[in-house]
C-alpha cells in the first residue's frame, strides 16, 4: 500500500490522520470504488453524496462522478452520470433508475422517482 502527502501513513494504526477500509470497497472522502454501499457491485462513486451514498441499497455496475450526481439513486443498476446534481438530485428523483446516460451539471437533476431507459446531456438539461 502506498501513502503520499504530509504525515500520509504515519498512523496507520489508529487511524488518526486518515482511514482507509479496503476489502471490497475503498471509501475515501465520498470516494466509493469498485464495491458499492448497500449490496451493490462493481461502481465507482466519485464524490459527495454521489451515487446516493450513504443511502444507495444496492446499484450495480455503474458509473456516478460529481458532487451530488445521482445523490437520490436508491437501486439501479448500468447507470451513467457525470456531473454536478447529473442524474437526479431532487427529493422527486429518489428511488430506482436502470439503463440511464445523464451529462452535464445538472443534467437529469429533475428527473421523476423510478425513472429509467434515458439519455440526458447537457447542463440542465
Amino acid at each position: 500500500m502506498a501513502f503520499l502527502g504530509n504525515a500520509s501513513g504515519s498512523s496507520t494504526s489508529t487511524g488518526s490522520f486518515a482511514r482507509v477500509l479496503a476489502a471490497d470497497t475503498l471509501h475515501v472522502d465520498g470516494l466509493i470504488t469498485q464495491g458499492g454501499v448497500g449490496s451493490g457491485t462493481q461502481n465507482i462513486f466519485i464524490g459527495g453524496d454521489a451515487g446516493g451514498a450513504p443511502n444507495n441499497t444496492g446499484t450495480t455496475r455503474s458509473v456516478i462522478i460529481g458532487a451530488a450526481a445521482a445523490s437520490k439513486l436508491t437501486t439501479g443498476d448500468y447507470a451513467v452520470a457525470i456531473g454536478y446534481q447529473a442524474g437526479g438530485a431532487t427529493d422527486t428523483a429518489t428511488g430506482d433508475h436502470n439503463n440511464f446516460v445523464a451529462i452535464g451539471s445538472s443534467a437529469g437533476s429533475q428527473i421523476k422517482t423510478n425513472a429509467s431507459r434515458f439519455v440526458i446531456l447537457g447542463p440542465i438539461a
